[in-house]
């Protein structure tokens, strides 16, 4: 789609797991990319475009953080279905 942002799609996908999630669906998550790897790490990417190995680095230890921590934080009775 021609004009077409990162940011709007960003926006429509958060927007339909929200939607998906006001129907019940306990087991669909978002997490923005941005937290993962915002633009703060420009400089971490020598092609504009992939990150180096600190960036790779920095994109797992944020993914640990973001995702993965919480999803074993969770008390039993969360994750009861």
């Amino acid at each position: 789609m021609v004009g077409f942002s990162l940011q709007a799609m960003r926006e429509e996908v958060a927007g339909a797991v929200s939607t998906i999630q006001a129907h019940g669906d306990t087991n669909i998550n978002y997490i923005d990319g941005l937290k993962l790897f915002g633009s703060d790490y420009a400089h971490l990417l020598p092609d504009e475009l992939h990150p180096d190995a600190e960036g790779y680095r920095l994109m797992g230890h944020n993914f640990l953080n973001e995702v993965a921590a919480p999803l074993f934080t969770k008390s039993p009775a969360m994750s009861k279905h």
